[in-house]
């Protein structure tokens, strides 16, 4: 692949050192951005318009006065940033359970998620060839967001990262989500159990609609866990939502880490106005299942990942 440096391009910076990738607790409410981190924290958009309007009855931004009176300019370019769930347990360390990229075309108002399975087989850096989501067991989010750059050949130095109960309480927050359940779904070890049909399923069991693996595994996972992103989509862009943000940015606060500037965040929403939910393209990482030495993984075809992202940075026009 050919490189491009679309993060310098993007935010006007070189990309972010390792030093700069620190992981930093975001405990600001920032208006315009809550739409962005609402996609990526519930898999769901609802859109810059809704913040726009939120943001006119005098809502203030709790920031530092420094770094609240940098303007974030207009962006033009792409972007790629890493978008994680995590599951945390007692007595265990937090694996990252959702992995995906979201790629941000500014110029053409596009965005596109890819995928990344949970047992992909990819190299850690420092820990040699074993499951991408143990990425975050070993080195938390700075080690999947590089580890997932060396993977796919691009910088992807920013991320955001959302646990369970997070999850749930940010779908309970929205009232719900409306999806059709395509079948019955139970697996008692992990809580499961869902009957078909359409209904709204409120946080718990969203929670289990999009973890829920059965014969198909990790793959079906994933296509679950697409459909439920274009459902909040369709969703929640009604004008209910309006009275729920103060609610969801409380939530947020508390289920949400990035190493994302308030300037970034800034930058964000300003791209988002200008996203087109219509065009958001889903894809997976395509592989085969495979057992190495009796432990099953995701072998990722190459080749074809990287066609994939090609045709996300669309870099052939660039």
């Amino acid at each position: 692949m050919d490189d491009y440096d679309f993060e310098t391009k993007f935010w006007g910076e070189p990309p972010a050192t390792s030093a700069v990738r620190r992981k930093k607790r975001r405990r600001a409410a920032v208006q315009l951005f809550v739409m962005m981190i609402l996609l990526f924290a519930s898999l769901g958009f609802l859109g810059y318009q809704l913040a726009d309007r939120w943001l006119t009855e005098g809502l203030s931004i709790q920031q530092s006065t420094d770094e609240s009176a940098v303007p974030a300019p207009a962006y033009t370019g792409k972007l790629a940033l890493l978008l994680l769930g995590i599951d945390r347990r007692e007595e265990e360390a937090s694996r990252a359970d959702t992995i995906m990229v979201a790629f941000i075309d500014v110029d053409e108002g596009k965005l596109s998620i890819l995928s990344i399975p949970r047992d992909t087989y990819v190299e850690v850096p420092g820990y040699g060839y074993t499951k991408i989501n143990h990425a975050h067991a070993y080195g938390g989010p700075e080690l999947v967001a590089e580890t997932v750059s060396e993977f796919l050949g691009v910088p992807v130095n920013k991320y955001v990262e959302v646990d369970f109960e997070g999850f749930k309480d940010l779908v309970d927050i929205l009232g719900g989500v409306k999806i059709d359940v395509e079948k019955r779904m139970y697996y008692s070890a992990e809580g499961i159990d869902l009957q078909p049909g359409e209904q709204v399923l409120d946080g718990e069991k969203a929670l289990q609609y999009v973890r829920y693996r059965g014969r198909e595994g990790d793959i079906g996972r994933i296509e679950r866990q697409q459909k439920f992103l274009r459902a909040v989509a369709d969703q929640a862009v009604s004008i209910g939502t309006i009275f729920k943000l103060p609610s969801l940015i409380s939530e947020i606060r508390e289920s949400t880490n990035t190493n994302l500037t308030l300037r970034e965040m800034l930058a964000l929403a300003k791209v988002a106005k200008d996203i087109k939910v219509s065009k958001m393209e889903t894809a997976m990482v395509p592989g085969t299942p495979v057992y190495i030495d009796g432990i099953s993984y995701w072998e990722p075809d190459e080749e074809e990942t990287f066609e994939l992202v090609d045709k996300f940075l669309a870099r052939n026009d660039v």
